[in-house]
């Protein structure tokens, strides 16, 4: 089973939110078929759903107000694969295309998270964004400070694709 920490889809950190049922859909543990298989590999093509984003977001804490722009420590960063595209939206900027950060072998995207590495003292913070493609599942990790993600051209503060290290 995936599960992993995660804020709600509007930007309260309300706990604990397992995504098992999006990880595991994606992974295809339900074992769909016909009609099922069908629609659950075509539908979700966009990353908004009803006003709210489809796959992940997580609030990223800690982080000096100067930084956010927004009067709080904290900024929800979000996460989308639209049509097998990786995104990630900064609040500051909007939709960057992950395509842009090195490394990157432009393979269609199947699922996508992002999560907090760092938590200690208010400063810059650490985002990781996981990607599952048919080659692996891969991980950038983005530095989040003063400087936003850019939405074009290259994006120097996450660092190059790298596969993610089996563990157990």
């Amino acid at each position: 089973m995936i599960s992993r920490k995660s804020s709600s889809a509007f930007g309260s950190r309300t706990g604990r939110v397992l995504i098992s049922a999006v990880a595991l859909a994606a992974c295809g543990a339900f074992g769909f078929s016909g009609v099922a298989a069908a629609s659950a590999s075509t539908t979700m093509t966009d990353p908004h759903v009803a006003g709210g984003p489809w796959l992940d977001g997580d609030d990223i804490s800690n982080l000096p107000t100067a930084f956010t722009g927004n009067g709080t420590s904290s900024l929800l960063l979000l996460v989308s694969a639209n049509n097998g595209v990786p995104f990630v939206r900064d609040p500051r900027t909007g939709w960057a295309n992950l395509r842009n950060v090195a490394n990157s072998a432009g393979g269609y995207v199947q699922n996508i998270t992002v999560g907090q590495l760092t938590t200690g003292a208010t400063g810059p913070q650490i985002a990781r964004i996981t990607a599952r493609t048919a080659g692996g599942i891969f991980k950038t990790d983005c530095t989040i400070d003063a400087v936003p993600i850019p939405t074009s051209g290259p994006i120097l503060g996450c660092s190059p694709w790298a596969p993610l290290p089996v563990m157990g």
